[in-house]
């Protein structure tokens, strides 16, 4: 028996209102209440109204840029694994040796004020987005051991790799066009980026293969990449980029967050506190980031003003990457079948579009209220899959249009239409 769970009530296509559409889930019994349903935020003209999004008080910037949230729901948080703030605001920030506990997540945290629902991020998805990746790593099973040749493993690893390198082409292609007209924010940022091998150290290696891909989505954008990392087999990978800098990490808890350090780092010779400080004295932003994040950035001149006059950090919104077949090619033909991996894969799957990602927009439209947190894991009875889009640029790895958090979803739309 199917249940109506969504409506939707008015989106904007080309400025156009476009007819109701509405979407349907299997019951999944019990409490109604628990059921994944999608909260679209409602458009008067092109104003996002704050009274939009079920249990949270929406902020909008006057020219339709940016967006935050006054307070959420209990199924509003996000972790953005990034950030961007302008020095002062960086070396505002506790730094880390004073800190009592000691988990990554605190990288971001602390410097956004644990607050990092009220950061302001683009109602454009496309212009300010991190890309995670290791969610599709971890669900497919390829991290550690290196897989058999010719598995099912080995096969999806392969494919993974391929997507990848697609991504990586498409990101130096733009690192070497950025630098022919380089903008304030690409000359005068400086971006940090940990890195530990952890589990891949077994033998898979995707955690570099990752890296790679992380690493040139950030020369896209920013002239000098500071690379970081504690083990000395790491920090021998690292000196194999062309960072601007590459930074051997020591410390108590290098096993447990090397990151903290980087940032130790980089507030020191911000600072004037280190021999080549001098050398830092030019940059006026600064972005973190973790190893498996795909930075997307564009409209550099708009996110300087509101960079400039936010009194916090801005974040970009944090999508993830999920399996879906019908990205696959016929090399990985029957691999849905597979225990555990089939289920995943068959679970996680959505409709996927090829988007020029230079003529496209993905406008912020509402919110899935999931039945758990972490949105992704839910049973798939209660699964917020059904509901979602992915998308691919270049015939790079597919985008689920969905964020960690909540999540918030995007519909795809030309260029400058969400505002």
């Amino acid at each position: 028996m199917c249940r109506e769970w969504l409506q939707l009530l008015c989106s904007l296509n080309c400025g156009l209102l476009v007819p109701t559409t509405c979407f349907q889930l299997l019951d999944p019994g019990g409490d109604l209440n628990a059921a994944p349903q999608l909260e679209l935020v409602k458009l008067d003209g092109r104003r996002y109204r704050a009274h939009s999004i079920h249990g949270a008080e929406l902020n909008v910037s006057e020219d339709q840029f940016m967006y935050s949230f006054a307070q959420t729901e209990k199924y509003g948080f996000e972790f953005p694994s990034a950030w961007l703030m302008t020095r002062d605001k960086f070396l505002s920030t506790a730094p880390p040796e004073s800190w009592e506990e000691h988990n990554i997540e605190l990288n971001v945290f602390v410097p956004t004020g644990y607050d990092v629902e009220k950061a302001p991020r683009t109602v454009d998805f496309f212009d300010f987005m991190g890309v995670h990746l290791s969610f599709w790593a971890d669900l497919a099973h390829i991290r550690g051991p290196a897989p058999p040749p010719e598995s099912a493993r080995f096969k999806v690893k392969s494919y993974f790799e391929d997507r990848l390198s697609n991504d990586v082409a498409r990101f130096q292609k733009r690192a070497a066009q950025s630098v022919q007209n380089p903008s304030p924010l690409r000359t005068k940022t400086v971006a940090l980026l940990p890195f530990a091998m952890s589990i891949d150290r077994e033998g898979s290696g995707i955690a570099a293969t990752m890296l790679n891909a992380t690493f040139w989505s950030l020369k896209s954008q920013f002239d000098a990449v500071v690379l970081g990392a504690c083990h000395p087999d790491d920090y021998e990978l690292l000196m194999q980029f062309p960072a601007w800098r590459v930074i051997k990490l020591d410390g108590t808890y290098c096993a447990q967050n090397g990151g903290m350090y980087l940032l130790s780092h980089a507030m020191k010779a911000l600072s004037g506190g280190l021999p080549d400080s001098q050398d830092w004295d030019h940059f006026q932003y600064v972005y973190y980031t973790e190893g498996d994040v795909l930075l997307h950035l564009r409209e550099h001149e708009r996110i300087l003003e509101h960079l400039e006059s936010a009194d916090r950090a801005l974040v970009p919104h944090r999508l993830d990457t999920f399996a879906a077949m019908g990205d696959f090619p016929e090399t990985l033909k029957g691999v849905d079948e597979e225990p555990f991996l089939g289920f995943w894969i068959r679970k996680t799957s959505t409709p996927v579009s090829a988007v020029d990602f230079d003529s496209a927009s993905c406008c912020f439209s509402g919110r899935v209220r999931s039945a758990i947190e972490f949105w992704w894991k839910a049973k798939e009875a209660v699964s917020s899959f059904p509901l979602l889009k992915s998308v691919k640029f270049d015939g790079g790895l597919p985008i689920t249009l969905a964020s960690h958090g909540a999540p918030e979803v995007c519909e795809v739309a030309p260029r400058y239409s969400c505002r």
